[in-house]
């Protein structure tokens, strides 16, 4: 075992202190990755708003373009042997040292077939700027191949304290050294020398903040390839997804249309998207610890999709709602284009989200082989609808058609869950049936003050007001009526009326 090496560099430390609960772990983990997520979001919505500020629409296509392939590729260097390590029991290092070889050979891997594929796209895309684009971001799987495997450790301990700040450091270096190229060179290549360069920040991050050092090893590559190949081809399936509407539409449309798309991309689902991601972080070490549980792990999902489901049909539907005034105040006139595409997305971004803390549950109960295939057919379905949305239909039907498969996937992952799993369909329904009638009556009290025409901001503010007032109205009123059973509802008001406690205790104590 790691913990009994001789050399200090090399020692992994996997002691668990004991908690109180399951909940208190689900609770201060998802505190620490909703606050790491959402400031890292913050981050990346000023770092989209400044360069859309200096660049053009057809800069952040040329950009757009460029990144569907790559990211698609970045996930096979993206070999997940994080998760592959938290599944073994102690650190012994043999285990550590082949997983950081298989992430280094997949870097190397990823970084040549995106060099050699980079002049086929950009005849795709009848637009040569891309090759060079494509060149220098090829750099960054190659660079993060090296990234310390040491600070799995963070998780796995559930330090998500040095997570949080392992993550910041390197969101942090991409933001500054994008910031600084795109106004020194005023050009879509600033965004591609960032990468490769905040990439090396990261590895750098990565050594300083874990001890161990990982070497060679070759010897037990296959231990860890058997548990991350299925997470390999989830990956890959994942991010061919997300990109599969921007590529199609980069074959048919401007840059400039790549540009709006992409932008409306990541921004409309970033509600969703930053609550999703957080919880699915934490559910990982969460659930393997409760995975021989069915009891413990059937209230922990359906809690967690109650969550979900009543905060991400509030994001989500508030930020179709709002769009047209969203856009024009963040991102200027230039970037109306954008609008249709934020309604449909942002709609996409709900299904997407309620989907996330599913993942984890196939993980663990070692089903990771089906959900990968589940997630490649969901590609396979999206590709032939936008495809066939694109040559028949206006380009805001592809955001449509992402919409409905993913709607059409969630209630899929739905059921093969109650296989896998101790759970119902009716466990599901039972936690989102309230939260979406009152997005119902939501969408109902915002049209209505929408007929005043004000300022773009001044009507911002005042949806996002009368939006929140309905939905946490009509919530509450269903939850009264149904006779305030455990549930999100529940959960969100046991963790304010902690929050406020806590705040309010230091003041009282000086009183």
């Amino acid at each position: 075992m790691v913990g009994n090496l001789q050399h200090p560099a090399r020692t992994l430390v996997t002691e668990i202190p004991p908690s109180p609960s399951i909940g208190s772990h689900i609770a201060r983990g998802a505190a620490w990755m909703v606050a790491m997520r959402w400031l890292m979001r913050v981050i990346g919505l000023c770092h989209t708003v400044i360069i859309a500020r200096i660049l053009s629409p057809d800069d952040y296509g040329v950009m757009a373009m460029s990144a569907v392939m790559v990211e698609l590729l970045m996930t096979l260097s993206d070999t997940n042997v994080d998760l592959a390590l938290m599944r073994e029991p102690g650190s012994p290092k043999h285990i550590y040292d082949s997983a950081w070889t298989v992430q280094l050979l997949f870097g190397l891997f990823a970084c040549l077939v995106v060099v050699a594929s980079a002049p086929m796209l950009a005849s795709y895309y009848h637009d040569p700027r891309v090759t060079d684009v494509m060149y220098v971001l090829a750099l960054r799987p190659l660079i993060l191949g090296f990234e310390n495997v040491g600070v799995v450790e963070f998780r796995k301990n559930l330090d998500f304290a040095k997570e949080f700040r392992y993550a910041i450091f390197r969101r942090l270096s991409l933001f500054v050294f994008s910031i600084v190229l795109a106004f020194t060179l005023r050009s879509y290549f600033a965004l591609a020398i960032a990468a490769p360069v905040s990439a090396a920040v990261a590895v750098a991050f990565s050594f300083g903040m874990s001890k161990y050092r990982p070497r060679l090893c070759f010897s037990h590559i296959g231990t860890v390839w058997s548990a991350s190949k299925w997470m390999i081809l989830q990956n890959a399936s994942q991010s061919a997804l997300d990109r599969s509407d921007e590529f199609v539409i980069g074959g048919v449309a401007s840059s400039s249309a790549v540009g709006n798309y992409f932008v409306a991309g990541q921004v409309a689902p970033m509600p969703t998207r930053e609550v999703a991601w957080p919880l699915e972080r934490t559910l990982m070490p969460v659930y393997a610890r409760i995975a021989d549980d069915a009891d413990a792990l059937r209230t922990a999902v359906i809690n967690v999709m109650g969550l979900m489901g009543t905060i991400c049909i509030a994001l989500g539907v508030g930020v179709m709602l709002v769009a047209h005034d969203l856009v024009v105040t963040v991102f200027g006139q230039n970037w109306t284009g954008a609008i249709p595409f934020f309604r449909w997305l942002a709609i996409f971004g709900i299904f997407a989200a309620l989907g996330r803390p599913l993942m984890p549950l196939f993980f663990m109960r070692r089903r990771e082989k089906s959900y990968a295939i589940l997630t490649l057919i969901q590609v396979v379905t999206t590709f032939a609808l936008v495809i066939y949305a694109a040559h028949h239909f206006e380009l805001v039907a592809v955001a449509a058609a992402r919409t409905l498969a993913a709607g059409g996937f969630f209630v899929v992952l739905c059921i093969a869950a109650t296989r896998i799993a101790p759970l119902r369909l009716s466990d599901f329904a039972r936690v989102l049936w309230r939260p979406a009638l009152a997005a119902g009556v939501m969408i109902v009290a915002v049209h209505a003050v929408q007929e005043n025409d004000v300022l773009p901001i001044l009507g911002l503010i005042r949806d996002c007001f009368t939006g929140a007032a309905a939905f946490g109205a009509v919530q509450i009123t269903l939850w009264g009526m149904a006779g305030r059973p455990p549930g999100p509802e529940r959960i969100l008001l046991d963790q304010t009326k902690a929050l406020i406690a806590k705040i309010a205790a230091p003041r009282t104590a000086r009183i």
